[in-house]
């Protein structure tokens, strides 16, 4: 596990993550297994860990018990509720990915509107 795994892991409350395996699609299981869990139990949390860019989901959230939920602090989004806890990882994935999609949209936006000040007042 990367050390900047490791730092997003300790803030949003999984200071003993470990294994982080790839998946299919570049994901990672970044679950906080006990002693012997691994391979017993589901994979609950996820991470997308690019050079610039971070995503990380999980089902196992405190104060999201039932829902997937997602945090991208590169593009600040923080407790992002994805979906319910039973639909299906992909679905929570592939929500995740609009949702950084999305904002990185909006804030393209704005400074192309930054750049050309007349798309903003040709939009109000």
């Amino acid at each position: 596990m990367s050390k900047r795994e490791k730092k997003i892991n300790e803030e949003v409350g999984m200071t003993d993550a470990v294994g982080c395996e790839l998946t299919r699609n570049g994901w990672k299981d970044a679950t906080r297994y006990m002693r012997g869990e691994r391979g017993t139990k589901a994979p609950d949390a996820w991470i997308y860990d690019r050079k610039d860019l971070t995503i990380y989901i999980t089902s196992g959230h405190l104060r999201h018990p039932d829902e997937w939920i997602m945090h991208c602090r590169d593009v600040d989004l923080e407790e992002e509720v994805l979906c319910a806890k039973t639909e299906p990882l992909e679905e929570a994935q592939a929500l995740a990915v609009m949702r950084v999609r999305n904002r990185l949209l909006k804030m393209t936006l704005v400074l192309e509107e930054m750049k050309n000040p007349a798309l903003s007042r040709s939009r109000e």
